[in-house]
C-alpha cells in the first residue's frame, strides 16, 4: 500500500498480487473492496473492478495483479484495520454483499499505533 503508514486525506493505492490456489475462477464480474476501519468503516468501502488490471477470467494456478486507487478523506483511529476482499458483488446488495456470500480472495491487517 501506499502510503505505509496511511494517512489522511491522501491518496491510498492498494496494489494486490496472488495466485489462484483453490479451484475458484475469478471471472470479469469480480470486485475488489476495500474497507478500513474499527468496528464500523471510517468511509464508505472503495470498490473496483479485479479486470481492469488483469486479464479474466484467472484460472487455478494463475498469478495476477491489481492495483487501485482511491482518496482516503477520513480521520483514522488509533487502531483500525485494513480489509481486502475479493467476490462478485450482489448488485441489488447495498451492504455490498458477495454473490452466495462466496468470498474469492481476501486480507486483513490490523493497525494499532504506537
Amino acid at each position: 500500500m501506499d502510503p505505509d503508514p496511511l494517512f489522511s486525506p491522501h491518496l491510498t493505492t492498494f496494489t494486490i498480487t496472488g495466485e489462484e490456489v483453490d479451484g475458484l475462477i475469478i471471472g470479469p464480474l469480480a470486485s475488489l473492496v476495500v474497507t478500513i476501519g474499527a468496528t464500523v468503516p471510517v468511509q464508505p468501502p472503495s470498490v473496483f473492478p479485479v479486470c481492469n488490471s488483469t486479464d479474466c477470467p484467472i484460472f487455478t494456478g494463475t498469478k495476477y495483479t491489481t492495483t487501485d486507487t482511491f482518496l482516503l478523506n477520513a480521520t483514522l483511529p488509533p487502531s483500525y484495520e485494513i480489509v481486502l476482499t475479493i467476490g462478485n458483488l450482489n448488485s441489488s446488495s447495498p451492504q455490498m454483499l458477495f454473490l452466495n456470500n462466496e468470498i474469492l480472495a481476501c486480507a486483513m491487517a490490523t493497525i494499532t499505533s504506537s
